[in-house]
This record gives C-alpha cells, structure tokens and sequence, in this order.
C-alpha cells in the first residue's frame, strides 16, 4: 500500500490540507474529484484539440529547419501522434481521476518524442531551433494543460534528459552552442515548473478555502438540527416532549380531516416516587415510554412526554373505534409490563395509567383548545372511575373497566 506524504503545516500551524507534491488529503480529494472532473475533461479536450492545432502547424518551419527528416516528422505528427491524442481524448472519459492524469501525462511525453527525434536525426544546420518548439511544448503541458504538479515534475524531468542527451549527441551541432542550449533547456524547464506549482498551489488553496467554508457550513447546520432535535426530545425517555407537543397540535395536524388526542397520565406517580425513590420513578417513566412508542406505531401516530407523568399521543386522520382500540391496547401493554407499585393505597400493586381520549369531528373546523380541554375532561373522568381505564370524550360516553373485562 502506498504512504501518504504527511501534509504541509500552514503558517498558524494547522494543516494545509495537501502534501509536498500538492495532493489533497484522499478524503478531500475524492471530494475535488466529484466536483472538478467534468470542469477538467473539458478543458483538457479542448487544450488537446489546440495544441493538436498548433503541434501539427509546426510542420511548415520543420520542412524549412530539417528538411532532411521532414517526411519521418510528418507522418509520425499525423498517423501517429495526432489519432493517439484522439484515442486518449476517448479513453479519458472512461477512467478516474488518477488514472486521467496519468494517461495525459503519458500523452503528453509521447507528443514530445516527435521533435526529440527529429533534433536527434537531422544534420542540418538548423535544426537546433527546434529547440524553441520543444520550450512551446514544455510550456503547453506545464501551464496550459497544467499537468498536476506531481506529473509536471516527471514530465518535465524526461522531456529535459531526452532534450539535453539529443544536444550532447548530435554532432551537427556545433561545441559553442550545446552549454547555452542546455542550459536555455534547463532554464524554460524550471521556469514552466514554477509557474505550474504556482498554479496548482493557487488551485489547492482556493478549493481548500471552499471546501472547508463549506464543511463549517455543514458542521453548523448539523449541530443545529441536533439541537433542535434535542430540544423537541425529552432528555429522560428519548420521546418527543412538550415543544414537540405543540407542533404536533398545530403543523402537524394541518389539513386532517379528523385530529385524535389522548392525554395520559401515570396512576398514583408521586407515591410512586415516594415509595420507590426518583431514580427508579425515572425507570418508570422510561418503560412507559417505551411501552407507548412500541404501541403507538404508524405514520400519523406521534406520542409526547408534556410533563412529569404526564403522556400524550396524537393521531392524524383519526376514527372514533381505531382511537378507542389504540387505547384499550395501550392499557393492556402497561399492565402487562407488571411494574410493581408498592405505594398504592387502593390494593392495585402495580402500575397503571388512566387515558382521556377525543376526537375532533371531520366537520367541524380544527379547534385545538377544545380538542384538549375535551381529552383533559375525560381524563379526569376515567380517574374518577377507578383509573387503569380509558373515557372517551362523548355525551353518556362508557367507562371501560380493564380489571372488568381482563
């Protein structure tokens, strides 16, 4: 496996977010990749069918500078080099980004071989000047393409050894001229990779400067959703709480034709508290919690801790005989959780609940005031019956006795 360099330390000491040779972090950089690579095959096409342009143009001062290879030169530009640059304008959109870089970084060494040769082979006597296509190509690859700076240092490292092992070589070249031609080679070979690093650093710091504007923007959008989520959530049982109550009973009702309530409450909960101690009256309100989300299931059911043993759940869409099976089904799951009360003073030694239940009418408009002074009615009107029971808010409404029917 490859190691990853470490990272440059920016001037405040943090990181720079990319490494010596200006590679991203891998995370970042797949990040880049994503948002850039569409952007850099159009470019690179459009660079490709440029340079093409102007690399085959060179043809007309070739048959002047080295007429004696000319025709090696033409058709290597034409049959060769020109339908491999197409062919690789094809297969880079097929491949990832690395891979991308790659294979034009390979082009682009492959397009310099043609005037290497041609230097290397002719013996005229003017054929140094080629060297100023050669400089163009360095150039080309370097700003306009703009290899990544890891590439343009390899590329720029061939292209020279090839450059300066033709001068050294060709003996049509005259002995006063290979040290100022060599060094005009090393000297555009430098320039052209500085002013590529100074590019692709400019690159680097702008999409960083970008990136991590974006990356506080998401951290703080996250960290308000979770705090918005934690203040619609009570802390002890992990359910909805009062805040989200009261959107319940307004947003989230909006437009039903029919708004189910049920107010709940925990029988006899402070001697509960008393007897048992707070933490495990804390247990308690966590396994009713519990209980009623296990219960309470489906799309428009919502259930809500409002106060200290105190429950709701709010249907959207409701019908009188589902809210009233929902509720026997609710007081049937609490008793059977089998919670000892050892507090009770009326001989029910474990834990109940007492449920009051309405429904608005479909015809009606939505009142919520009403449609919770109703189920807060009823409420108190199962707790005057004997509590673990449920009363529905109705004119002459029964009383449904559990430890009756059980």
């Amino acid at each position: 496996m490859m190691r990853w360099p470490p990272l440059l330390r920016g001037w405040n000491g943090t990181d720079a977010g990319y490494d010596i040779l200006l590679r991203f972090a891998p995370d970042i950089d797949a990040a880049y990749e994503a948002e850039h690579e569409a952007v850099r095959l159009r470019l690179v096409n459009r660079m490709v069918v440029f340079g093409l342009v102007m690399y085959n143009a060179y043809n007309l001062t070739a048959y002047v500078l080295a007429v004696d290879v000319f025709w090696h030169g033409l058709v290597m530009r034409l049959a060769v080099v020109t339908p491999l640059s197409f062919a690789m304008m094809m297969v880079l959109q097929r491949v990832n980004g690395i891979w991308r870089e790659r294979i034009l970084l390979v082009g682009m060494i492959n397009a310099y071989l043609v005037p290497v040769y041609v230097l290397w082979s002719s013996r005229s006597q003017w054929a140094l000047l080629l060297t100023n296509e050669m400089i163009l190509m360095i150039v080309f690859a370097t700003t306009l393409i703009t290899l990544r700076f890891r590439h343009a240092i390899i590329y720029t490292a061939v292209v020279l050894g090839l450059t300066l092992a033709v001068i050294w070589t060709n003996p049509s070249i005259a002995a006063t001229l290979i040290w100022p031609l060599t060094l005009q080679m090393i000297f555009a070979g430098v320039f052209c990779l500085y002013a590529n690093h100074h590019s692709e650093r400019r690159r680097c710091e702008d999409y960083l400067r970008a990136y991590r504007a974006a990356d506080r923007a998401r951290t703080a959008e996250n960290s308000e959703r979770r705090m918005t989520m934690l203040s619609l959530t009570d802390a002890l049982t992990g359910i909805p709480n009062r805040r989200s109550f009261e959107w319940m009973m307004s947003d989230w009702v909006a437009g039903h034709d029919a708004v189910g309530l049920m107010m709940i409450d925990i029988d006899h909960f402070k001697l509960y508290n008393d007897t048992m101690g707070h933490p495990a009256g804390d247990g308690c309100l966590r396994r009713v919690a519990a209980t009623l989300s296990a219960v309470a299931l489906g799309p428009d059911v919502q259930i809500a801790r409002i106060g200290g043993e105190e429950f709701a759940v709010v249907m959207r869409g409701a019908t009188c005989r589902g809210s009233k099976a929902l509720a026997t089904e609710i007081i049937r799951e609490i008793r059977g959780m089998a919670d000892p009360h050892p507090g009770r003073l009326d001989g029910v030694n474990r834990v109940t609940i007492s449920i009051g239940l309405a429904v608005s009418s479909a015809d009606d408009p939505f009142d919520r005031a009403v449609l919770m002074s109703d189920a807060d009615a009823a409420l108190y009107q199962a707790k005057r019956a004997g509590r673990d029971c449920w009363r529905f808010s109705e004119p002459a409404g029964p009383v449904v006795d559990l430890r009756q029917i059980a």
